[in-house]
């Protein structure tokens, strides 16, 4: 489901956005948040459900259990709250949402990146032939 995206622009989209807000791609969390925010912009109501619609998909993708997942983005946030990057995220959401010491929790973060997502990225389109 998740080992090769759908659209390989919004996966690059996720990660870069990511990497300019300094959550640190060596971390398996990086990893684990992209795919989160993927599938919530494919549908937005998997926020309602982060476990079973999110965590789930994620951890079966990466052949571990979704508690590992949940972990691991929340580590990936702390890591990213410590480095004092929380201004960066109030920049790019455009309102001071968090302070410098706060955690965003798993669900929050997710779904404020998963609106940036859905807000600015722009689908590549091709011309017909490009695909012949």
């Amino acid at each position: 489901m998740l080992s090769r995206p759908q659209d390989p622009g919004l996966d690059r989209y996720v990660k870069q956005v990511l990497v300019e807000l300094g959550v640190t791609p060596s971390l398996k969390g990086y990893l684990y948040l992209a795919q989160a925010v993927q599938l919530c912009v494919e549908d937005h109501t998997r926020l309602y459900r982060l476990i079973n619609a999110v965590y789930e998909p994620v951890a079966v993708a990466n052949d571990t259990v979704y508690q590992r997942v949940e972990r691991d983005i929340r580590h990936a946030i702390r890591v990213f709250a410590n480095r004092n990057r929380i201004s960066a995220l109030n920049r790019l959401l455009g309102a001071k949402l968090y302070q410098q010491g706060d955690y965003p929790p798993n669900g929050e973060m997710i779904g404020y990146l998963t609106e940036y997502v859905r807000l600015n990225y722009v689908r590549q389109t091709y011309p017909l032939d490009f695909y012949a």
